[in-house]
């Protein structure tokens, strides 16, 4: 990966800085939004979270990047995943205990990206790497049901 120049790195550091300490995040560590619900979690944010923690494991080396980018990988699939349909739902309110009403394909496109992104940095003895493979199948399979 190249490395940002100057001009980018203070950006780069303050996003790593926020989606660490200032991002809410349930108790497990999912990030999620206060809005419209307090405590939704998106499918959307799969895809801008994970992808920049995969990118600051890759640029820094910090195991703590993989960790975080691959808890969020099993918890979106905890929370948001539809066995019945094979596909993500769009989001999961904590407050209700609800999905939301839509399985919209361009979130479960950015759910099925992220985890394609997290595979393609993470390091291959990574701990937790089995894991997200093991997840990724349900991912894809929304991919070929749907595309017939």
């Amino acid at each position: 990966m190249k490395y940002p120049n100057d001009s980018f790195l203070g950006y780069i550091n303050e996003t790593a800085e926020h989606l660490n300490y200032g991002e809410p995040r349930l108790g497990d560590g999912t990030i999620v939004r206060i809005w419209p619900h307090v405590n939704t979690i998106w499918a959307d944010d799969a895809f801008m979270a994970i992808s920049f923690l995969a990118r600051m494991g890759k640029m820094t080396g910090d195991e703590k990047y993989f960790n975080d980018a691959a808890n969020q990988v099993l918890n979106y699939n905890r929370y948001l995943w539809c066995p019945e349909k094979q596909i993500y739902y769009h989001c999961y309110h904590t407050d209700n205990k609800e999905h939301g009403v839509a399985h919209w394909s361009r979130a479960n496109g950015w759910v099925f990206m992220a985890q394609a992104d997290l595979l393609s940095m993470m390091p291959k003895d990574h701990p937790m790497r089995e894991a997200v493979i093991e997840n990724f199948p349900s991912a894809s399979q929304w991919c070929s049901t749907l595309s017939r």
